[in-house]
């Protein structure tokens, strides 16, 4: 029978022993070398996305945090959703679901799909999206005209190259290889549908000539033409 006393002189040697033990089996286990990338998109510079994990490199495979690692690349401002998990031996794979931009904002910022405005346009990466403008806090009305007014225009195989509001409410359509589009601050759609059934048909065979329909009248419309200053209505 073992007295309290020498229990007690073995204790240390006994915890010394378990800690080496562990400390053994963090040094035996796999270690980061690897992470592979998924569904990278241009936008985001894959240096970045490097230096943001390069600091996993060399840690203990099993105890690298997946949840921080996640939070960390959700901070990069295209980036929509992120799944990390581990691969045996040692490697981290790492997919990105990636924000879709549909439009800028002002010039600087870019719209997704449900209109946040989530990075600035730099590098001219939204050049060829269309261009939304308003006053001040009009992100939200601008953006929704913008929505509804898609599907009708690309039904009548034209797309929108900018759509501009002013602090009064009225709204100017540009539209791609087309003419601009003046529908004002009230009766919008009911305007622009005028423009889709009554002046288009006219229209279509002098595309390239109109420089503007303006669609703010009663029950008409007037037409500004390019290569000379008149208009009909």
């Amino acid at each position: 029978m073992i007295d309290a006393a020498r229990a007690r002189r073995w204790i240390p040697a006994v915890l010394t022993l378990l800690a080496a033990g562990a400390g053994a089996g963090v040094l035996l286990l796999p270690r980061v070398h690897r992470v592979v990338l998924r569904n990278v998109p241009a936008e985001i510079p894959r240096a970045d996305l490097v230096a943001l994990l390069h600091r996993d490199l060399g840690r203990p495979w099993f105890l690298v945090d997946l949840e921080r690692i996640r939070r960390r690349l959700k901070r990069i401002p295209w980036v929509a959703r992120v799944s990390v998990r581990r691969r045996w031996p040692g490697t981290l794979v790492v997919r990105l679901r990636t924000r879709v931009a549909v439009a800028r904002w002002n010039g600087v910022g870019l719209l997704d799909r449900r209109g946040r405005l989530f990075a600035l346009d730099r590098g001219g990466l939204g050049r060829a999206l269309p261009s939304l403008s308003g006053p001040p806090g009009s992100v939200g009305l601008v953006f929704a005209e913008f929505r509804r007014w898609w599907p009708l225009l690309r039904r009548a195989r034209l797309a929108p190259r900018a759509l501009a509001m002013d602090r009064r409410g009225g709204v100017v359509l540009s539209l791609r290889h087309g003419p601009t589009l003046r529908l004002g601050a009230r009766d919008r759609r009911a305007r622009l549908l005028r423009f889709l059934t009554a002046a288009l048909p006219v229209l279509r065979s002098r595309w390239l000539r109109v420089r503007y329909v303006d669609l703010r009248y009663p029950s008409g419309f007037a037409v500004g033409w390019r290569t000379a200053a008149r208009t009909a209505s």
